[in-house]
């Protein structure tokens, strides 16, 4: 019986083998050399891929593949200047101590804010009632997305003139209602301040726009032309770009909107209170450009702690004695705050958490990463000479020229919505004064003819550069462009964010300044700093070579 089954069993097995053999061929075994763990080696070391991934989750850079190189030969450098900053002792100095624990108490501060505003109890019958108030203002009215073409009388129109700009106005709709790009022929025809931004009004709901037209420009669709609509300062054409439908924020959305600014509001007070206390912190002077500082719990930093401490929040020590009482605590105030804040996360246990000591961990070797490449640039650095300096500067002339200025004459009035029309009607009337007589100031009209009403700005700008006009704005800046000098623009409007709050705005150009060359004396000091920063550049880099050469850096060919 025994020796009759021995022999099945022996076939089945040999044809399950045989079976899985040929399964095994239509399959495509794994390519390990594709999907490489191990992704950089070195001597004394390697990089895998799970540790690159740590390093750029925790340097919070993006994961690019073609970046990744890069990323290897900066994760090697930064262990190679960690292990010598750790076999030199740099990370028990006093420098390196106060440094880690500056940064530590920066995060700690945040841990305790974000727990605190986590924690804030809000009693219901309060946000109830703020809700409750909330929801009786919860409707967003419908609005329309307009942009307008406007020609205006002017002062003193007849009638003929004004029927010759409605027969214009009626071949320029006829254009749009054939498919006229709209923007283009405001920027080309219309003489309201739009016409910089093509004509574009924006979202405008119900009661924004003059009675006379507001009625027919509210029944607008998307899409369509309106006719040619008057008003006493002159003729409009609008178009409707779209359409925002009335609605009303929900219950949750409101309660949820509620709930968070009350919490905000309420953190924002107890941290207020938490450092009322904390500024009953103590500064002593027990010598000569020495300070000690006690914070209010009576944790002690020595002179030499102190010192390293103000030295990393911009602080000169050597200064706070020649200072007042009152500005010397101002000077100090950040700092105390800052570590007392940490003090009280470490009394909460908030610095045990995972996620901190990563980050802390993270912090203390950017530290040593610092400090042990700037005493190898330090062992390598030459300062720039005044020849460099120079010899640079007769390289490089064409750089070195002033861009082209200009200079103005402004009227500008702040607006709220509530006041747009009466406003406009004054900024009009002293257009009307300067046209007619140039000779006169911006600033004397403005004073003479504004008082009590909230003028932002009146007199001369400038000279002004770029950059000075960009802060002004992008619809100044375009209507700039489009003076000669001595004009002055129409009055426009320039928008200021949501509530409606605008500036009114008249220009008058005096002077557009050529590029003009500047001397080496003004520009000495920036060619000094430009060719400081090159050097320390070129020295790092060079420090970063040396290094992976000397340990026989190599990447992988296959980055996954």
């Amino acid at each position: 019986m025994t020796m009759r089954v021995l022999p099945g069993i022996s076939l089945i097995a040999v044809l399950l083998g045989v079976v899985m053999l040929l399964a095994s061929c239509g399959r495509k075994s794994p390519d390990v050399a594709a999907i490489p763990e191990v992704l950089a080696i070195y001597n004394g070391g390697q990089v895998t891929l799970s540790e690159l991934e740590t390093w750029i989750e925790a340097n919070a850079k993006r994961d690019l593949k073609t970046l990744r190189g890069d990323y290897l030969e900066e994760m090697v450098v930064e262990r190679l200047l960690v292990e010598e900053a750790k076999r030199k002792g740099l990370e028990e100095t006093m420098g390196f101590r106060m440094e880690a624990l500056r940064l530590e108490c920066g995060r700690l501060r945040v841990a305790l804010r974000r727990e605190m505003h986590a924690s804030i109890d809000i009693p219901d019958e309060r946000l109830n009632q703020a809700a409750q108030e909330a929801l009786q203002n919860s409707e967003i009215p419908r609005r329309i997305r307009l942009r307008n073409l406007f020609k205006g009388f002017g002062e003193e129109a007849t009638d003929e003139e004004k029927e010759a700009l409605r027969a214009e106005m009626e071949g320029l709709r006829a254009r749009l209602i054939d498919g006229a790009d709209f923007a283009a022929m405001a920027r080309e025809h219309s003489q309201s301040s739009t016409r910089y931004d093509g004509g574009l009004l924006g979202n405008v709901a119900a009661g924004q726009l003059d009675p006379a037209i507001d009625e027919i420009v509210m029944k607008m669709t998307e899409g369509e032309v309106s006719p040619v609509l008057e008003s006493d300062r002159g003729l409009t054409i609008f178009i409707c770009e779209g359409v925002v439908l009335a609605r009303k924020r929900s219950p949750e959305d409101i309660l949820d909107r509620v709930e968070q600014k009350l919490r905000q509001q309420l953190t924002d007070r107890a941290w207020r209170e938490l450092e009322d206390e904390w500024k009953r912190y103590s500064l002593q002077a027990p010598g000569a450009n020495a300070w000690e500082l006690v914070l209010s719990d009576g944790t002690r930093f020595s002179p030499d702690e102190t010192s390293h401490l103000m030295r990393g929040m911009g602080i000169a020590v050597n200064q706070l004695a020649s200072l007042a009482d009152e500005a010397r605590r101002a000077a100090v105030n950040p700092l105390a705050l800052l570590l007392s804040a940490g003090q009280r996360a470490r009394e909460r246990e908030l610095h045990q958490s995972e996620s901190l000591q990563a980050a802390f961990e993270v912090d203390r070797r950017k530290i040593a990463v610092n400090r042990e490449m700037s005493n190898r640039v330090g062992q390598r650095w030459v300062p720039i000479s005044d020849a460099e300096t120079r010899t640079y500067y007769e390289a490089n002339r064409s750089r070195f020229v002033t861009e082209t200025g200009i200079r103005l004459e402004v009227i500008c009035l702040e607006s709220s919505r509530r006041d747009r029309l009466r406003h406009s009607a004054k900024m009009r009337a002293l257009h009307k004064t300067v046209s007619e007589d140039p000779s006169l100031a911006f600033l004397e009209v403005a004073e003479s003819q504004l008082a009590g009403l909230p003028v932002g700005r009146a007199g001369i700008l400038g000279p002004l550069y770029p950059s000075g006009l960009s802060a002004l704005g992008s619809t100044v800046r375009r209507a700039i462009e489009t003076l000669e000098i001595g004009e002055i623009s129409s009055v426009f409007t320039q928008r200021e964010g949501a509530g409606g709050k605008a500036t009114l705005w008249m220009i008058r150009v005096l002077e557009r300044i050529p590029p003009q060359a500047v001397d080496f004396e003004t520009v000495k000091a920036g060619i000094r700093q430009h060719l400081r920063e090159r050097r320390l550049a070129e020295i790092r880099e060079a420090v970063r070579e040396e290094l992976l050469q000397g340990v026989g850096f190599e990447v992988r060919e296959v980055i996954p």
